[in-house]
């Protein structure tokens, strides 16, 4: 596979984004890329500062059809939410006090992502009684490699790691018949949904690094912590409303 270097994004939804092409007076929009040109981008995505400083190369191996699916055109989403973070951290280098309020906000929005999967986990333990797990065959494309310029996405694996290993849980289920296509399709959708949450709070409270009109930048965002600010803990799904730092952050 071939690496796509990844450029950091103005925000999460740009890369859904229709562009446009102005000709003369009319505005012409260009086709959305097809999935399959979707996949060929988010092959191994890659830092935009490899080969400018010493990145890390991180690896992940992962069992289950639904996180793959997911991965195929939302893995350079991940890598650039995470690098926003690794870029805030650079800035904050001499500040050890806002360094620990980024690092308290990463470990608090990973544990929303576990408190969501106990509360998946229950319920389809609930459903396995008596249901004997077959043995399952996983294809040997169910891998991939990020390009990192900071330790902190190995928090991003982490986060896939756990979503996967309730997701390949969920889908035994399903392959033993102890549940049909229906409770099949809402655990998986609950699933997904812890993955695209945690990814979308982080470009969500990194948004006042935005230039208007233009791409995120880490200084405006160190500058806007400087003054005071802090960052925020949006969309606190219900399971996680019991969690004082998270309410207090929202």
């Amino acid at each position: 596979m071939t690496n796509q270097t990844l450029e950091v994004t103005q925000d999460f939804a740009a890369q859904a984004a229709e562009p446009v092409i102005q000709s003369g007076k009319k505005a012409i929009k260009k086709p959305r890329p097809s999935r399959a040109e979707m996949v060929k981008r988010n092959l191994n995505p890659t830092t935009h500062l490899v080969n400018v400083q010493k990145t890390v190369k991180l690896p992940l191996s992962y069992a289950s059809d639904i996180l793959h699916y997911y991965l195929q055109t939302n893995q350079s989403l991940m890598l650039s939410a995470y690098e926003r973070l690794a870029g805030l951290k650079r800035m904050l280098t001499k500040d050890k006090d806002l360094l620990a309020h980024v690092d308290e906000w990463v470990a608090l929005n990973i544990s929303i992502c576990q408190k969501q999967l106990a509360e998946i986990a229950s319920q389809r333990e609930a459903l396995a009684d008596g249901y004997i797990v077959p043995e399952m065959n996983i294809p040997e494309s169910y891998k991939t490699e990020f390009v990192a310029s900071h330790p902190i996405a190995h928090k991003m694996i982490v986060v896939a790691e756990m979503v996967d290993e309730e997701l390949s849980e969920v889908e035994a289920l399903f392959f033993a018949g102890a549940i049909d296509d229906s409770q099949y399709a809402t655990l998986r959708e609950q699933a997904m949904v812890i993955i695209r949450g945690s990814v979308d709070r982080i470009f969500k409270a990194t948004s006042p690094g935005t230039r208007t009109g233009g791409r995120f930048t880490p200084q405006l965002l160190a500058k806007w912590i400087r003054e005071g600010n802090r960052l925020s803990m949006p969309d606190i799904p219900l399971i996680a409303q019991d969690d004082e730092k998270a309410v207090a952050a929202a």
